[in-house]
């Protein structure tokens, strides 16, 4: 498979439902199941206009969650 291929499916997924896709990418990259912490993650990440989707602030991001939690 290409990575034109591969790019057209997320590209697919991302407007289908951008939410889940967004939460399923940060799923992936740090390991997280727990879907508050993911809702969390998501709605950090939209209230940040600097804040990129494979951005290494999540780490902190999902730090203050669990600190707070």
């Amino acid at each position: 498979m290409s990575v034109e291929h591969y790019k057209n499916i997320l590209l697919e997924l991302q407007q289908d439902d951008y939410e889940s896709f967004v939460q399923a990418m940060i799923s992936i990259e740090y390991h997280i199941d727990d879907k508050a912490c993911l809702q969390y993650c998501y709605e950090s990440f939209m209230s940040r206009d600097s804040m990129s989707l494979l951005d290494p602030s999540f780490e902190a991001v999902i730090e203050q969650y669990y600190q707070g939690k």
